[in-house]
């Protein structure tokens, strides 16, 4: 649905965070997809990417959605 990415220059880390439709569909991504965004930025990055799976437990995110179409 959505992807949020954070930047932080001065200590060069970056966190992404993906927002799925479904529980589904997020694990489909790491099964099918991950593994070749892994590698595809295993060059730009030193170590491996932590991913880690957390459930929304509360957001306003269909609120900004909903005013957009509006």
């Amino acid at each position: 649905m959505d992807q949020l990415v954070f930047v932080t220059h001065e200590r060069k880390e970056v966190v992404a965070i993906s927002l799925w439709e479904n529980k589904e569909y997020a694990e489909a991504y790491v099964r099918e997809l991950y593994p070749k965004v892994e590698k595809f930025v295993e060059k730009y990055t030193e170590g491996k990417p932590i991913a880690r799976n957390l459930d929304t437990e509360y957001s306003t995110f269909h609120k900004v959605a909903f005013a957009a179409l509006a």
